[in-house]
């Protein structure tokens, strides 16, 4: 049994109950989406039909689906995630610690959401004196939480970051075209505590941020002392989080898995109102 999902929000873990592990979303239900489809089923169909003996019934075991042709796999629309790190030494100790916890805590959470399991990807890139593909776009349940980087005193090149980001954006993301709908507009989130040191390269990575489409960019300034400045300047959205104990960014991320899945069901049409933010969070800046 094959079950097709042909709209973005259909109750994906009730059909994997009927057909298994045989479920394939389209999110999107155009002629195109469909007839590519039907040719990927056809083999399996055919081949299904001469294993019946002639009183109907199955002669032998049913065979698997063909593996999925590239223009399947290229309409199943994606939901891309990029969260930017600040790894410089004044990350060190609670802070990243309680980072890592926070990722391990929305990982946890939007595998639950069965939109986001089966729409969101993550990528991760920390910046000190240079930016790191810590890891590249991947499902979120495929996403194991990789190592951050030895934190060190040192430069904070945001803006070779924002590159990064925008080359992985341009390799990455799908656009819509007159023949198919592209991926979900990706969201993106950058957390530092302080401000640039690569300023030429920042300045016209701002700019160049703006040409990309994306449905929000939340910008988290973290630290007492962090600067929202330079984050509003490519941020649709600024938070300010002053305290940086274990608890206040445990509160953040789960605020994040929220807008996460908020986005999700949404459609992506629109940028999704935020959630209502934890103490910790001053979305007024």
């Amino acid at each position: 049994m094959v079950a097709l999902a042909a709209v973005s929000q259909v109750d994906i873990p009730t059909l994997r109950n009927i057909a298994g592990e045989n479920v394939i979303g389209l999110g999107s239900c155009d002629s195109s989406s469909l007839a590519a489809y039907f040719r990927y089923v056809s083999p399996s169909i055919a081949v299904s039909s001469k294993r019946l003996d002639a009183g109907g019934k199955e002669a032998g075991n049913i065979s698997e689906l063909p593996p999925p042709q590239p223009e399947i796999a290229s309409l199943m629309r994606k939901l891309p995630i990029y969260i930017l790190l600040d790894a410089s030494g004044c990350m060190r100790g609670e802070p990243i610690e309680a980072v890592k916890t926070g990722l391990r805590a929305l990982f946890k959470a939007l595998v639950k959401d069965p939109y986001a399991l089966e729409t969101v990807q993550i990528s991760i890139i920390t910046f000190d004196r240079e930016a790191r593909l810590l890891m590249p776009m991947t499902e979120v349940d495929k996403a194991p939480l990789p190592e951050m980087p030895e934190l060190q005193s040192s430069p904070t090149n945001m803006g070779e970051a924002l590159e990064l980001m925008l080359k992985r954006y341009d390799a990455e993301v799908r656009r819509t075209t007159p023949e198919l709908k592209g991926d979900w507009l990706p969201l993106a989130l950058i957390m530092t505590d302080g401000a640039p040191s690569d300023t030429l390269l920042f300045n016209s990575m701002c700019e160049a941020v703006k040409k990309r489409p994306f449905s929000r960019i939340i910008g988290c300034a973290a630290g007492p002392k962090a600067k929202t400045g330079p984050l509003k300047r490519f941020c649709t959205d600024v938070v300010a989080l002053e305290t940086m104990d274990s608890s206040a960014f445990a509160n953040f991320w789960k605020w994040v898995s929220q807008a996460v899945t908020k986005h999700g069901r949404s459609g992506n049409t629109v940028a999704a109102e935020l959630p209502p933010p934890p103490p910790e969070l001053d979305l007024s800046v």
